[in-house]
């Protein structure tokens, strides 16, 4: 698992989520594009949970890096949702394996990277 959203204390908070909650192994965190890309292309987790604003690039351009160079890595993107010219068809045409509003009252992040990361493709 790989966390990457350029707000530390989120970034900081998803990790605990997922490890702590979800019992994942998280090997590895960025608050960059550039940084996520070279490191996951490294370190290959199963799934990486992409905020889909960064602030040096978007998180589609991640995600389509990723499809590219390391698609075996299944990718979660992560949003607001506010202001964004993109949606989940965008994401899923980029090469996620999932779309999760950060908004949803019923936050089910945990349960859609084990989904994900067992193969399946969903948007929420």
């Amino acid at each position: 698992m790989y966390v990457v959203d350029d707000h530390e204390p989120v970034r900081a908070g998803l990790v605990e989520l997922l490890s702590r909650v979800g019992g994942y192994n998280v090997v590895g965190s960025s608050g960059s594009a550039v940084d996520a890309v070279r490191q996951i292309v490294a370190l290959r987790p199963d799934v990486a949970v992409v905020d889909g604003h960064l602030s040096d690039h978007g998180g589609l351009e991640v995600v389509r890096a990723l499809s590219g160079e390391a698609p075996e890595v299944a990718s979660v993107v992560l949003t607001t949702g506010v202001g964004a010219s993109w949606g989940p068809v965008d994401a899923a045409a980029a090469g996620a394996a999932a779309f999760v509003l950060k908004s949803l009252v019923d936050f089910p992040l945990v349960e859609v990277v084990g989904r994900v990361a067992a193969g399946e493709r969903l948007l929420t």
